[in-house]
């Protein structure tokens, strides 16, 4: 289509994420204010296994799209091979059909009849769904045109909240209902890409042979990427899947609204790091130290004030939805995951794919993730505490941010040492006066303490600011 030109360059691809993800965070408060009151806490757990199940579907993929990613990311569309590009996407659904009707059997069978057989069945559907799309939001993302991506997105949250909206106006709310709206909005987004990309790939018949090539090359490639990100979706979700397994679905429902306002956090976070890692590729030596220097002050500038958010989320939802308030303290254990991720995918996993260094993010990614399956074992089957497999998870998490960024600085030949000490002291301080002494005050003086600590760090994003760019 004709839309589909790099006009305005990042600045654009920025301000649609933006958008995107300001919608996005309108839909989830509506979605997290109105769901989990209207399904119960047991309706909501059913809701939230859905998310947590469908959140693999990548793994059908191979990996084959962040291959793509990384394979044709800083080219413009019109240098792309249409031919290998439709016949890549005729094997990626093929593969599809292969690896997913096999495995969505077996869990139907294993799970037998009732409520979570038809959760099943609906992450197999959404499977296909999402995969096709996440298939052609690669190949935007990769020439830059991730503005594209972003109207398919807010498309399918608005979709989202309309259908929302008429459940509750006819009163017909129900789990199931909502996961089957749910997919005919993501099938419509689908949809909108198709139309979006039909003008730039019209005329073109799909080279399968081409298609099969490039396949395994971004499979090769991009395997890594994959298992690494499933590895970072694992360390959180193998916890889940213990509290579901052991507690039973209305602890889980509990424990997935807190994970769930966390999440939201970080989905605009990973959307921030897929306009980023187009441009970072493009800039060539030291300018790549440059911009991870101005990540680094934005990121510590901005990241600490999330802490002082906890106390008033913490007070509305409690009286809210008052049958989740025990949930409220895997918030406060949860929340620093925000502050480690964010820093982890915005600076570490951007540069880590724009350096192709995969096979050192995959290695930490998976060291996280054993640690986090111990430290949950441990926790579920030996203490049997909800709160000691939740910290457990954290910790993992904050480490791998820690590792990551270590490596990464000795690549661009940065010291973080003192700033990673500041992150871990000011995580530790929040842990212990939310979790051990309820004292709002405390936090607020370490979170101020922090930022004398940092000041040259936030001098330079507010020096930043007053420039209005990054490079």
């Amino acid at each position: 289509m004709a839309e589909l030109n790099e006009g305005g360059g990042v600045w654009r691809n920025l301000l649609y994420a933006t958008a995107a993800q300001a919608l996005s965070f309108a839909v989830s408060a509506c979605s997290m204010l109105i769901v989990p009151r209207a399904l119960g806490v047991e309706g909501y757990g059913y809701w939230q296994l859905f998310f947590l199940y469908s959140g693999y579907a990548g793994l059908a993929l191979l990996g084959m799209n962040d291959g793509l990613v990384l394979r044709l990311a800083g080219k413009a569309l019109i240098e792309v091979d249409r031919a290998a590009y439709k016949g890549e996407l005729c094997v990626a659904m093929a593969l599809q059909l292969v690896l997913l009707v096999p495995v969505a059997f077996l869990l139907i069978v294993l799970q037998g009849a009732g409520e979570r057989m038809l959760v099943f069945i609906c992450v197999f559907l959404y499977c296909l769904v999402a995969n096709a799309y996440v298939f052609l939001s690669s190949l935007l993302q990769a020439v830059n045109l991730t503005y594209v991506q972003s109207r398919g997105y807010m498309l399918s949250r608005t979709l989202y909240l309309a259908f929302l909206a008429v459940l509750i106006a006819c009163g017909a709310m129900g789990y199931l209902r909502l996961i089957v709206l749910f997919l005919v909005a993501q099938a419509l987004a689908l949809l909108y890409l198709c139309l979006c990309v039909r003008e730039a790939l019209r005329g073109v018949r799909p080279d399968v042979r081409a298609g099969v090539r490039d396949a395994l090359a971004d499979v090769r490639s991009g395997l890594k990427v994959m298992l690494a990100y499933q590895a970072d979706q694992l360390t959180m979700g193998f916890t889940r899947m213990m509290v579901d397994a052991r507690w039973g679905i209305a602890v889980f429902g509990m424990f997935s609204l807190a994970s769930s306002l966390v999440s939201f956090f970080l989905t605009f976070v990973s959307q921030v790091s897929a306009v980023l890692l187009p441009a970072i590729k493009r800039i060539k030596g030291e300018g790549a130290s440059q911009v991870m220097g101005m990540l680094e002050d934005v990121l510590s500038a901005l990241l600490p004030m999330g802490y002082l958010l906890y106390f008033p989320v913490c007070s509305f939802v409690c009286w809210w939805l008052p049958q989740y308030a025990a949930g409220m303290g895997f918030l406060g254990l949860l929340l620093p995951i925000c502050f480690f991720d964010s820093k982890m995918n915005i600076l570490c996993v951007t540069y880590f794919k724009a350096f192709r260094r995969e096979g050192i993010l995959l290695a930490i990614d998976l060291v996280a993730m054993v640690l986090s399956m111990l430290s949950a074992g441990w926790a579920v089957f030996l203490m049997d505490d909800v709160t000691a497999a939740v910290l457990g998870m954290v910790c993992c998490i904050a480490l791998r941010s820690v590792v990551s960024e270590i490596m990464l600085a000795r690549m661009c030949g940065r010291r973080v040492g003192r700033r990673l000490a500041a992150d871990i002291a000011l995580a530790c301080c929040f842990l212990v006066f939310t979790q051990v002494v309820f004292a709002p005050g405390a936090v607020l003086a370490s979170v101020a303490a922090y930022y004398v600590t940092t000041r040259e760090s936030l001098a330079s994003c507010l020096s930043l600011l007053r420039r209005r760019g990054i490079p």
